[in-house]
């Protein structure tokens, strides 16, 4: 399921890279610059002029290895990795047959420190490392279930633990009744972190 799941991902930033040197083709230039150069360097010269007009990085590290990613797949290995995904959301449909709701974790660790999840480091060890840190959330994305997640635990620093829930296709009334109750059993509205910004600081 994960390698089917990174490859459809993969292919979303494929898709991006696509549509933007379909924009490029609208110009002269722009269509001679792909005649001249490979569709990867002239994105490579796109996000560079974009980079030093808007005086930052139009695509980060991760997104241009998913990319890469992609390039190195066929047709045939998207589809089946579809099909994959497929098959999964028709177990989970069965799934639901006998039970009301899927309950998980959010993420398989407490919210890591900022930089820790370092896009610099080989992708390959990137992609483990959110494999095994976001794990359960997958499954709702693309099998099209709804999904909520409600802190209802927190750490010795309080930090928020997220619990995930996950409905029926087309249930989100069930996941609005439950985080009522949730809510009303264990209040999370006045817990704040020991230290948390908020807009204008």
């Amino acid at each position: 399921m994960a390698e089917a799941f990174l490859t459809v991902w993969a292919s979303f930033a494929d898709t991006v890279f696509r549509l933007i040197l379909q924009e490029v083709d609208k110009r002269t230039v722009g269509r001679m610059l792909r005649k001249v150069l490979s569709d990867r360097m002239t994105m490579r010269l796109v996000t560079r002029l974009d980079q030093r007009k808007a005086g930052a990085t139009s695509f980060e590290p991760f997104t241009w290895k998913m990319a890469q990613r992609s390039w190195k797949s066929t047709p045939g290995h998207l589809a089946l990795a579809q099909a994959s995904l497929q098959e999964v959301s028709y177990e989970m449909a069965a799934f639901f047959d006998r039970y009301d709701i899927l309950v998980s974790p959010v993420l398989a660790a407490p919210p890591v420190a900022l930089g820790e999840i370092d896009q610099e480091i080989g992708h390959d060890d990137l992609i483990e490392m959110l494999s095994t840190y976001v794990a359960f959330t997958p499954l709702a994305n693309f099998a099209g279930l709804p999904a909520m997640s409600v802190p209802l635990w927190w750490t010795e620093k309080q930090l928020p633990i997220g619990t995930q829930v996950i409905a029926p296709f087309a249930r989100e009334d069930r996941l609005f009744s439950l985080a009522a109750q949730l809510e009303q059993a264990q209040p999370w509205a006045d817990r704040r972190p020991a230290a948390f910004a908020t807009r204008g600081q």
